[in-house]
């Protein structure tokens, strides 16, 4: 036996022995628990990874989703502006949500769509009727069918319409809702100035920090009041379309129907978001109000009224024809371009017989009167036939 293998054999003592093996075990069960260790967090990193993917492959899903479903209304849309009734499924919508007060929602709809009639002198509303007999509700339900871009609902100091516009609060075409509220004399002057300034805007000097400001308001903003009684003098009357909403019991009783109604068959409603029906009408808004266009009559100068006492219901008359024109825009003639450049399309013998019916149903005689029951057969009949 060598010296080497004899000094070797020395120490390869029992207790030797037994504390190299205890030390190898040690160390295998240390590897083996950084191995099962490596394992978890591998597994839980998969997991994360796989979980990350699956949430963007959804979120991804949803943009799709969502893109798609924006893609479907804009088509159908446009189906409705170039080959349906688009005034009809305005108001078909709004019944869908509210009862009756169809004379309301017709007037608010031509209302809206006077802002994209860059010929035009615009057409403002006094929606009125006794609290609690669903003017605010009639309005609101036609106004949620404005994409946001062209909505102002809230109350708001004299001057503060003009700071509004200067921060882009406010855009050119858009409608102010103002329900219930007592308007100040500034207000009603600034209403009767901004009416025959409609195609301009107006401007309006300050000083703000000891220097002159000027403030500026959009062209062809519309307006539409709601009051229980007359919202200001004979000049602000004047400019109005005025149209009461109707408080008979069998329209108040359908309304209390309709009202229950909402609260049961939820599985088919939509509580979080607007219905499909709603967002369409705010895409074909979108699209009306994208571009203003010029309205030919050409009936203009062979129209005869039966009172030439106030001018201004002339106007209101052709404002209405226009208005309902530029609803069916893709369904009437494009006839050329004005010297500026804008779409001249040309008014149809529909639009002139549904603006003199419903001349007819909202005036009489030269001044406008409330509508009643019968009035409101008769816009039906010519606006839905």
């Amino acid at each position: 036996m060598s010296t080497t293998a004899a000094t070797n054999n020395k120490w390869e003592t029992p207790e030797f022995n037994a504390r190299v093996a205890d030390e190898e075990r040690i160390s295998a069960e240390q590897e083996r628990a950084r191995g099962e260790r490596e394992a978890k967090h591998r597994a839980e990193q998969e997991a994360a990874d796989r979980s990350r993917t699956e949430e963007a492959q959804r979120a991804l899903a949803a943009i799709e989703d969502a893109e798609r479903e924006a893609e479907s209304r804009r088509r159908e849309a446009d189906r409705i502006l170039r080959e349906g009734r688009p005034f009809k499924y305005l108001i078909d919508t709004f019944q869908r949500d509210h009862e009756g007060d169809l004379t309301a929602a017709r007037c608010l709809a031509l209302v809206f769509a006077s802002g994209s009639v860059i010929n035009g002198d615009g057409l403002h509303a006094l929606i009125s009727g006794t609290s609690g007999r669903g003017k605010s509700h009639s309005a609101r339900m036609m106004y949620t069918q404005l994409p946001d871009r062209y909505k102002c609902n809230k109350r708001f100091s004299d001057k503060h319409l003009y700071y509004m516009a200067e921060s882009g609060g406010i855009n050119e075409g858009a409608v102010i809702l103002i329900d219930d509220e007592t308007l100040s004399e500034t207000i009603q002057e600034l209403l009767k100035w901004y009416t025959s300034e409609y195609n301009k805007g107006i401007h309006y000097g300050t000083v703000y920090q000891q220097k002159s400001k000027e403030l500026n308001l959009p062209a062809r903003i519309s307006w539409v009041i709601l009051k229980t009684d007359q919202p200001g003098d004979d000049q602000v009357m004047n400019r109005l379309i005025q149209c009461r909403v109707d408080e008979s019991e069998d329209k108040v009783r359908a309304s209390a129907r309709k009202i229950q109604e909402k609260y049961r068959n939820l599985k088919n409603r939509t509580v979080g978001k607007d219905r499909r029906e709603v967002v369409v009408c705010q895409e074909i808004w979108r699209r009306i109000k994208a571009e203003p266009v010029a309205v030919e009559v050409p009936c203009a100068g062979s129209v005869r009224f039966a009172d030439y006492d106030n001018l201004r219901n002339h106007e209101i008359f052709f404002n209405i024809l226009m208005a309902h024109a530029v609803i069916h825009r893709w369904q009437r003639k494009q006839i050329g371009t004005t010297e500026d450049g804008y779409t001249i399309i040309e008014a149809s013998e529909d639009d002139y017989k549904e603006a003199k019916t419903i001349f007819e149903a909202l005036f009489a005689f030269g001044g406008q009167k409330h509508n009643t029951l019968t009035n409101e057969d008769k816009v039906a009949r010519a606006l839905l036939k």
